[in-house]
């Protein structure tokens, strides 16, 4: 059982699987916006790899080790042959809204997995609307056909949640420097997957809080009618060019910085 400690303190294991995931992030993100059908893909290859690598670093047991390899291959393979026909049933069935919508895509981006999402804002999952007597589908392209449509909201709980989750990781000072390089790819990209998985394996508590402003950051959107809008993926670069007033949304996207950093820290200071 003396192998199988763990240093509860130590993040150290995170740190390589985290930077090349985020560096797939951006390298994805640019396959995307020149339409690249097998970015998504792609990224959930290196994603569950680099998820394997820190595990492997994590654990000490050469039988752990190779357990870990086999579950990644196992997780690759099944997304690959009944991923499709289960996120379609995902995003049939578990899309109620802009709130459920938010949550849901959470949990799917931190297991790498941005199909959720694409059904939603892409196709006819995500509903559909008559303009100009053609058929729009998908929450993205309504959205840009609609703007003053409510559905934009769907598109700008995504937007608020990534400077949330900017709030959230600078509130911890630990490997700051890795925090603040994470952050940036993330607001290149507009891809949360490497913050995500990076904070569920260092500090599970900061994970779940920011899952419930996840809901909080949708909410916000819909009550102040915040319209941030991108066209693939919630980048800072698409935020500027598609939202209505993105000067206000940038305002709005810092104030949310600002809220998720001191919640964070308060949490975080009342545990010790």
């Amino acid at each position: 059982m003396r192998n199988c400690k763990f240093k509860s303190a130590d993040i150290t294991f995170a740190v390589l699987p985290s930077v090349i995931i985020s560096a797939a992030s951006v390298a994805c993100y640019i396959l995307r916006l020149f339409d690249a059908a097998a970015a998504d893909g792609l990224f959930f290859v290196i994603f569950s790899a680099a998820v394997c690598l820190a595990a492997v670093l994590r654990v000490r047991k050469t039988a752990l080790k190779i357990i870990s390899a086999l579950l990644c291959a196992f997780y690759i393979a099944a997304y690959f042959t009944v991923g499709g026909g289960l996120f379609e049933l995902a995003a049939d069935k578990l899309n109620f809204g802009a709130y459920s919508f938010g949550a849901f895509d959470f949990l799917f981006n931190t297991a790498g997995v941005f199909d959720y999402d694409r059904l939603i804002l892409f196709t006819s999952y995500g509903g559909a609307r008559l303009v100009d007597s053609q058929i729009i589908c998908g929450v993205s392209n309504i959205a840009a056909a609609l703007p003053g449509s409510d559905i934009v909201y769907y598109l700008s709980g995504r937007v608020l949640l990534i400077f949330c989750l900017c709030g959230v990781m600078l509130s911890d000072k630990r490997f700051f420097k890795l925090r603040l390089l994470l952050c940036a790819l993330m607001l290149i990209s507009g891809n949360p997957a490497p913050v995500l998985i990076f904070l569920l394996l260092t500090k599970p508590t900061a994970y779940f809080i920011s899952l419930f402003f996840s809901t909080c950051c949708h909410a916000a959107a819909a009550v102040f009618e915040i319209r941030a809008a991108y066209a693939v993926s919630p980048s800072v670069y698409e935020i500027a060019i598609h939202s209505q007033n993105a000067v206000l949304v940038f305002a709005v996207g810092i104030l949310i910085l600002s809220c998720s950093y001191f919640i964070s820290r308060l949490v975080s200071e009342r545990k010790k």
